[in-house]
């Protein structure tokens, strides 16, 4: 094979990807965009743009949203590729439109969650264009654990605290059953055997920092910024190595 069809091939293999990942970042990036707007004219606008959005326009972006998903789950239910990239773009921006500002409405709070959430799955997406994937399954279960403390550890008292509390617990048997599954070789297929240490080690300290979060503020004040550290310390690891 010659040196020309050599990089032909490297280059098939890495541009799929990475046309793949600028996709999901710029769509982030204009999630944020809109996330920012609802806070600038629905949390710091005038009293005038306040009630606008509180009136209608958040109910307007919801139902707009919810058609636009539908629309878009329409389009893939046709199975024609030439309209396969419009029906996920479609369905995605719909559905995070409608599920973010459904949010939004339910409870302010959470636009704070989602304007901190979206820069870490853009972080996540770089990372698992760039490292391995044993590498980048490790520092997700991190960076959702880290989310999941904080969550937490703001968490309001009460039927909103019980909730919060309901989903940590979740994500706590997420991680029991990605353990159970790396065991049993189900996931062999895209995460060989040799770098599940990582994994496993990642996996076991989200469980304990999660598992302080929900015995009391004050665990999870420091089970955050210990997971922080264990976060940032892997994050340059992993870069050297890769380096």
């Amino acid at each position: 094979m010659s040196k020309k069809s050599n990089k032909r091939t490297v280059s098939a293999k890495y541009n799929g990807p990475m046309t793949g990942g600028m996709k999901f970042f710029l769509a982030g990036c204009f999630a944020q965009l809109y996330l920012l707007i609802i806070r600038r004219f629905y949390i710091n606008g005038t009293l005038d743009q306040v009630l606008a959005w509180d009136a209608y326009l958040l109910k307007a972006f919801t139902a707009a949203g919810a058609v636009a998903a539908v629309a878009g789950l329409a389009v893939l239910l046709r199975r024609r590729a030439n309209c396969r990239a419009l029906g996920w773009y479609l369905l995605g921006g719909g559905a995070f439109t409608a599920l973010s500002t459904g949010l939004v409405i339910w409870n302010m709070n959470a636009l704070s969650l989602l304007i901190s959430l979206v820069p870490v799955v853009l972080v996540l997406d770089v990372l698992w264009f760039f490292f391995d994937r044993d590498s980048s399954l490790a520092l997700t279960a991190l960076a959702g654990a880290l989310v999941v403390v904080w969550i937490c550890r703001r968490g309001a008292m009460g039927s909103a605290g019980l909730a919060l509390k309901g989903a940590a617990a979740v994500y706590l048997a997420v991680l029991a059953v990605l353990a159970v599954l790396l065991k049993s070789g189900k996931l062999s297929k895209y995460f060989p055997a040799g770098g599940h240490k990582m994994i496993y080690t990642a996996c076991a300290l989200s469980a304990l920092g999660v598992a302080a979060a929900l015995v009391s503020p004050a665990a999870a004040y420091y089970a955050m910024w210990g997971l922080a550290a264990v976060v940032f310390c892997m994050a340059v690891y992993y870069t050297v190595r890769q380096l």
